[in-house]
């Protein structure tokens, strides 16, 4: 037997709820960029001025390192650079989400269809 999902809830409750995501997806990306320009504003020399604390601390922070697709980058950088995609990321989930309901919708009412044109559906009352 081929593979079939089971939705447990309505199409517009699960539509709702993207809806919701992509909503938090849009706040966290602002609140993400709001960071990140104060994190800018304060990522000078002047605030690691240098001392036996701050050496230590500015070696791992400007290390290198591994971010996967985006290749190596500064420690401090990626992580700027990842926590500005988180919002996007949920609001792509909730794009998926959405597209795969309204497919899920358009191919059930289209079977529907067909079964009924078959001779297949409910009997009608006249």
């Amino acid at each position: 037997m081929g593979n079939f999902v089971r939705i447990g809830s309505s199409i517009p409750d699960i539509l709702n709820i993207a809806n919701g995501l992509r909503s938090q997806g849009e706040n966290l990306t602002n609140s993400v960029n709001n960071a990140l320009a104060a994190i800018n504003n304060l990522d000078v020399p002047a605030t690691f001025p240098p001392d036996h604390f701050t050496e230590d601390f500015l070696q791992n922070y400007h290390k290198m390192v591994e971010t996967g697709d985006d290749g190596l980058m500064h420690a401090n950088m990626a992580v700027r650079h990842h926590a500005g995609q988180l919002g996007a990321g949920l609001t792509a989930v909730a794009d998926f989400v959405t597209n795969a309901m309204l497919a899920y919708q358009r191919a059930d009412e289209e079977g529907a269809a067909e079964i009924n044109e078959a001779g297949g559906g409910e009997p009608t009352s006249a």
